[in-house]
């Protein structure tokens, strides 16, 4: 059976913990944490790929996000528009 995977985009403000849920998510550190700064730079994602607890021939990949703010959503929607295109 071929393998498959499903893409997870954890959005949220600035400091709501997108990264500690991250960690949390896959019990182990893989994304840099902080309190109330940006740690993930603007139009950038960090990706972790991890196999899936719900079917053995499935990956799960999770995007971690820069924070989304009010002032930035016309941006924020074209950036992941843009990303679903490339290579989503």
């Amino acid at each position: 059976m071929e393998k498959t995977n499903k893409n997870f985009l954890i959005l949220g403000h600035t400091g709501v913990g997108k990264s500690s849920f991250i960690n949390f998510l896959v019990d182990k550190e893989v994304c840099q944490t902080s309190t109330g700064k940006p740690c993930t730079p603007k139009n950038k994602w960090k990706q972790v790929v991890i196999p899936s607890p719900f079917a053995e021939n499935e990956t799960l990949t999770i995007f971690d996000s820069w924070g989304l703010e009010a002032n930035k959503s016309a941006e924020w929607k074209k950036m992941v528009l843009e990303k679903l295109q490339d290579n989503w």
